[in-house]
């Protein structure tokens, strides 16, 4: 790997807040509640404009039925997006 960036939640909260956000379709619902961990996932299904804090809960779901694949994917998807952006 030639380039690389390395940044904690806040610093990528700030990054895609700093790029005015991100334009994604949601595929499925996501729904996920942590109360210990402070973490709240809630998305419907279709076009969303995810800021900063909501691009990271995007990027952190893995309770559906792929887990940590469809994390990764999901990821992916993010990247993408954010490269064509």
């Amino acid at each position: 790997i030639n380039r690389f960036i390395k940044v904690d939640f806040q610093g990528f909260v700030k990054i895609i807040d700093m790029i005015g956000g991100i334009d994604l379709f949601i595929e499925r619902p996501m729904h996920y509640d942590d109360n210990w961990g402070k973490l709240h996932i809630h998305f419907d299904p279709g076009q969303q404009h995810l800021n900063g804090k909501k691009a990271l809960e995007y990027v952190r779901f893995r309770a559906d039925a792929n887990a940590d694949l469809g994390r990764v994917k999901r990821q992916q998807r993010f990247i993408a997006a954010v490269l064509e952006k």
